[in-house]
């Protein structure tokens, strides 16, 4: 997601800045003089900030996510590479990866063991692997086309992928992706739908909802799955009780993004400062409201940013249950992240043709455990590059609505309770 430079919450006369408070929503700070990009991260990361900072430096490793649509065969499309987590529903595949000794001793200084036996195998496949033309030095090849122009997958963060799990979209579900551009969260979400589910991909801008109609059109055929683009404004939207599930993947500070742009220098003030993410998370709170409002009693609703700063995640999130008319509960995922095996549409592992899935193998091929990324917060799971595998960063919350309204007789602390329910 890029950088957004919208309107917002400004300072006020005073100085006063308001910033993430521990359980969410917003306090205010006197602060005489605004802090640098590194001197704000460094104050809510301490010394974990340098370690993150040059992890954030690096290139992005990208998966390939695989389009059960394509008619290319599973297996040459998928040669050369292996799944990124067997247990998950996702089929993401990356280039064999080989620890090192150096890796492997800073894998253990943060509690991360590596089998001897398993690292001896992963360089045997990474040897095998290396004659491959497809994929050289870690890098995913373009993706192969079938006769019908569709590609056999799609190159995204592992982490976006991982969001879309959260969602748990079943194959008759009604879906909205609310800030949708460039398109792989959209394109994940309709490997799980059917004939008879539908998925609406929004983007205000011209340009980008162009390109994001057109990365769909090259990866979801309609009459597989119906889907549509529409170019509304998002934090106006209005369409209550109309979706199932709500993805609002919301514009922020990218801050990975900008670092890398800056080539490791320091950000100016006109790069990055805290009045913008003050006025980003005034926004990103609007769109979650509107999110909440459009989804269905008893649907889902994930919240994510490519934000590392908590006014963006926990703070908003805090501050649009606080203001929700709705009755929304948060789903920890904590524990386990499992699909609703009998109604979803579960991707096929083989080569099926296009369209065509396995849905009775959901419950005998995926593990009922699929592993949880990041770390939690206070209302969800924070993803980092240095400590998940240069994924990241990325941030979510997932949400149930459980009521189109609050009950009026009910007590602050008992919405307190309804609001941190366990999955």
């Amino acid at each position: 997601m890029p950088s957004f430079r919208g309107p917002g919450r400004s300072r006020n006369r005073a100085g006063v800045v308001p910033t993430a408070c521990p359980k969410g929503g917003f306090k205010t700070k006197s602060c005489t003089k605004p802090r640098t990009f590194d001197e704000y991260y460094s104050d809510i990361y301490g010394e974990r900030w340098p370690t993150l900072r040059a992890a954030m430096m690096e290139g992005p490793r990208k998966v390939a996510l695989w389009n059960r649509f394509s008619q290319v065969p599973f297996e040459e499309a998928t040669r050369g590479l292996s799944r990124v987590d067997p247990n998950s529903l996702i089929q993401a595949f990356q280039p064999p990866q080989k620890t090192n000794s150096a890796e492997a001793s800073s894998m253990a200084d943060r509690g991360i063991h590596v089998n001897n036996e398993e690292t001896l195998r992963e360089e045997e496949v990474l040897a095998a692997a290396s004659s491959d033309p497809l994929h050289q030095n870690g890098i995913i090849a373009k993706p192969p086309i079938d006769a019908f122009g569709i590609k056999a997958y799609y190159l995204l963060d592992y982490a976006s992928a991982h969001v879309v799990e959260q969602l748990q979209v079943g194959a008759f579900d009604t879906v909205l992706d609310m800030c949708a551009a460039p398109g792989g969260k959209s394109i994940a979400i309709a490997q799980f739908l059917s004939p008879d589910g539908a998925l609406t991909c929004n983007e205000t801008r011209a340009d980008r909802c162009a390109r994001l109609r057109r990365n769909l059109q090259e990866h979801v055929p309609v009459n597989y799955v119906p889907w549509r683009t529409t170019q509304r404004d998002a934090q106006t939207w209005y369409d209550p009780q109309t979706f199932s599930r709500v993805l609002v993947d919301a514009p922020c500070s990218s801050e990975r993004h900008l670092l890398q742009q800056s080539g490791g220098l320091p950000l100016s003030c006109r790069e990055w400062s805290e009045e913008t993410t003050v006025q980003l998370a005034a926004l990103q709170r609007v769109l979650l409201q509107r999110a909440i409002e459009t989804c269905c009693v008893g649907g889902r609703i994930v919240y994510s940013t490519c934000s590392i700063s908590p006014l963006e995640n926990d703070g908003v999130v805090g501050e649009a249950l606080q203001r929700a008319r709705c009755k929304v509960r948060i789903v920890k995922t904590s524990s386990s992240v499992t699909a609703a095996a009998e109604s979803s549409v579960t991707p096929s592992t083989t080569a099926n043709g296009a369209g065509e899935s396995d849905a009775s193998c959901a419950g005998a091929c995926v593990s009922p455990t699929p592993t949880v990324l990041g770390e939690a917060t206070a209302y969800g799971r924070l993803l980092l590059p240095d400590t998940c595998h240069g994924w990241g960063p990325m941030f979510f919350c997932v949400l149930e609505k459980m009521a189109e309204h609050k009950c009026m007789a009910s007590t602050s602390s008992e919405d307190e309770d309804a609001a941190s329910v366990d999955d």
